[in-house]
């Protein structure tokens, strides 16, 4: 049974554009008489160094200038660069998806299957994947499974965040800006060398909204409100042959308060008296705190003896959120339907190590090989007091600890003057335990497990080969996997399975017109399997293997240098995402139901408001946050004058909109996000000055929503927002 919600439809303005286009990375920072042609772009999409149009994977890399000009600021805004990608926020945690895969269970423990690294660093809590950029060089999405070289939990795709490295000349910059409901920021950065063969960085980043931009009309207070900053400090000692890089980053997060839960529009609560107030208005019980802590720790070496590198990363990273949030969305008694408020006051804590140890082989031989093992260890810990308006209901304190082992080895090989070939392969075993204790207590199931380990392969294998010097069209077979896990929020309850997906995909890489366009073109089929999904029951979070889905769709991207300082930059994708077998889904359906739906199985209920939980077959369902046509074009313009050079740019990201759901109900409608700035530097590059907007059509466009306690729930997304920004390089 297909069950569907209402739906708006944006309108087309798109259509400003000349034709769709996408966000891939120019070098904005070059001389004017170079910037007729595009640069050359280097990513680490196969853990060396190499040209983007050389590697045979569909990837969008974003430079640190284009993330400036455009005020982003968080790893959240990003989805407005990559078309299909989205990065949403659930309280403290962050919900990515992309071409119809993504993480929709946010609770301590769980990984996202689109993995988030920075400076090689595995972020395995969702939590840590939503911070603010700070000191940032690239941003690269590496699109399809990655799970060779990166391992489990990149069954689809990879965000790999690369930060300045320490400069060898002295540096020194600051930056400081004004916005909309009194945000005030600042940056700063120290660079250069220490001593000899030794340099470091000092980078810092801060925000603070005064005024949030959602009223509780209950508590009559506003909402969103934020504090938050990030420090980096790196170290990198190169005596020769040998370097080593040390990374410490640490950063706080606070919406104080910052928890808000919405009814969903058209809908009534499980109340009977609370409907949807105003995208900005809701009336909640408590005004509770959103507040995340993040610590992290790395040291890489590197050691290269006739060409061939050996590399080792030991990193830890600890993480802390605390939230209290009314899941209801409701104020609670007295109510027409004498329901309480649902309140749950939740911390989580993540504690992770890595350690990866590499080998390479020269880049410049017909053979080039990388080889390594990887080792994780982390313990998630979940704790939790559960409360109907005042009145204590229940409690857990649950541990999951997970230890992953794997090694991995890639080669590419030219089999013949144009044409390579790429075959890669790992083997990984997780283990995973549980154990806790919760109020009520839980009475131990023999049958059900406290602990499992899941051991697979993976696997990739590629072709590539270049028509010309300008353009390559490659063709590859991947297999993806995502560990087998428990839910942290109840005791007795079995485990998922892992969820495997084989990707194929082909594409072609062009430079065209003396280097002035570079387009790329993509299409791929996922046959994704047991897929991993989240269910509410009662107060508890269930983890279960659902459905197997078909995915296929296809990509562009385009980039243009075209002259007198003018560049366009943008791109499409096309997706058709639906669940192809999945008899036993989870629907919830708005109460009063005098009649269970055919196709489905559960109660009847007389009740005003809120919602009944059926069981019913969701195939043909499309796939949540998968939108079936996504596109963002750029424009930007560059004129020098005596006085300064003036940069000016403007931005629209659209999506056809997509379900939060897979019942398909909850559905966020199409818009346009549309970003602009105008800069001014001066001739010496040292002054900058910048007025900025983000959302300026003002579009709704939602964090999350989901099904709660009874109730259809979002968080509303930043609306419109505008300000100031001015710059010194102090040298």
């Amino acid at each position: 049974m297909k069950l569907m919600g209402t739906r708006r439809t944006a309108p087309l303005r798109f259509a400003l554009f000349a034709f769709p286009l996408t966000t891939a990375a120019p070098a904005w920072a070059q001389p004017a008489e170079e910037a007729e042609r595009l640069g050359e772009i280097v990513v680490t999409a196969q853990k060396r160094s190499e040209n983007l149009q050389t590697v045979p994977i569909a990837i969008t890399a974003i430079p640190a200038e284009r993330l400036e000009r455009q005020a982003v600021t968080n790893t959240a805004d990003l989805a407005r660069y990559v078309p299909g990608l989205l990065i949403g926020k659930s309280l403290f945690a962050g919900q990515t998806y992309f071409r119809g895969i993504g993480q929709g269970i946010t609770i301590p423990g769980a990984e996202s299957p689109i993995a988030t690294y920075i400076d090689g660093i595995y972020l395995a809590a969702p939590s840590l994947a939503v911070f603010d950029l700070n000191n940032v060089e690239q941003v690269a999405v590496l699109k399809g499974p990655q799970s060779t070289l990166f391992g489990r939990n990149a069954t689809g795709g990879l965000i790999q965040i690369t930060t300045r490295a320490p400069s060898d000349t002295p540096a020194a910059r600051a930056e400081i800006g004004y916005g909309r409901f009194a945000t005030l920021t600042g940056k700063a950065l120290l660079s250069g060398p220490v001593a000899p063969d030794l340099a470091a960085s000092l980078s810092f980043t801060g925000k603070h909204r005064a005024h949030g931009p959602v009223f509780n009309r209950f508590t009559g207070r506003h909402l969103l409100d934020e504090k938050s900053w990030s420090l980096q400090n790196r170290w990198r000692w190169t005596p020769g042959a040998l370097t080593a890089d040390l990374n410490l980053i640490h950063g706080d997060y606070r919406n104080l308060p910052g928890s808000v839960a919405g009814i969903f529009p058209g809908h009534l609560a499980q109340d009977g008296a609370t409907r949807y107030l105003g995208y900005r208005t809701v009336s909640n019980r408590v005004d509770g705190p959103n507040a995340t802590r993040s610590s992290i720790a790395s040291l890489k070496t590197g050691y290269v003896l006739d060409g061939v590198t050996v590399s080792n990363q030991i990193a830890y990273a600890h993480f802390r959120g605390k939230s209290v949030i009314d899941q209801s969305g409701t104020a609670g008694r007295p109510n027409p339907n004498n329901v309480a408020a649902f309140l749950p006051d939740a911390i989580g804590t993540s504690r992770t190590w890595t350690d990866e140890l590499q080998l390479q082989t020269p880049t410049d031989r017909w053979l080039q090989a990388t080889a390594g093992a990887f080792y994780l260890h982390n313990v998630s810990l979940a704790r939790a007091t559960n409360r109907f308006d005042e009145t204590f209901f229940s409690s857990y304190r649950i541990r999951l600890e997970t230890e992953s082992i794997s090694a991995f080895g890639q080669i590419t090989a030219a089999i013949a003057d144009p044409t390579r070939i790429t075959l890669g392969l790992r083997y990984t075993s997780d283990r995973r335990a549980i154990s806790g204790t919760t109020v009520p207590a839980t009475v131990p199931n023999p049958a059900i497990p406290t602990h499992k380990t899941w051991s697979r392969p993976t696997w990739r294998a590629a072709i590539d080969h270049r028509f010309t010097p300008e353009v390559m069209a490659y063709a590859s077979w991947t297999r993806g996997f995502r560990s087998g896990s428990f839910t942290t929020t109840a005791l007795n309850i079995p485990p998922a399975a892992p969820e495997t997906v084989d990707a194929y995909e082909a594409g072609v890489k062009s430079e065209l017109w003396d280097r002035r366009i570079r387009f790329n073109l993509t299409g791929f089929v996922y046959d994704y399997r047991d897929i991993q999904l989240r269910a509410l029951r009662g107060t508890v979070v269930d983890i279960f293997n659902a459905a197997r889905a078909r995915i296929h769709g296809g990509e562009a991207e385009v980039e243009a240098a075209l002259g007198g300082g003018l560049r366009l930059t943008g791109g499409v994708q096309l997706l058709d995402a639906t669940y192809r077998d999945f008899p036993n889904g989870v629907a919830n359906v708005p109460s009063p139901l005098p009649v269970v739906p055919a196709g489905c199985t559960g109660p009847r209920s007389p009740v005003n408001g809120g919602v009944v939980r059926l069981i019913c077959d969701l195939s043909g369902n499309r796939m949540v946050k998968s939108p079936k046509f996504s596109a963002n074009a750029a424009i930007d313009y560059e004129r020098s004058f005596g006085w300064g050079t003036i940069l000016l740019s403007i931005a629209d990201s659209y999506s056809s909109g997509y379900y939060f759901e897979p019942d398909n109900r909850l559905r966020q409608p199409a818009y346009h996000w549309v970003d602009a700035s105008i800069r001014w530097r001066s001739p010496d590059r040292r002054w900058s000055a910048s007025l900025w907007g983000t959302n300026l059509a003002n579009e709704r466009v939602y964090d999350s929503a989901l099904t709660g306690i009874g109730s259809y729930i979002y968080r509303p997304g930043s609306p419109v927002s505008y300000g100031v920004t001015m710059g010194v390089a102090l040298f």
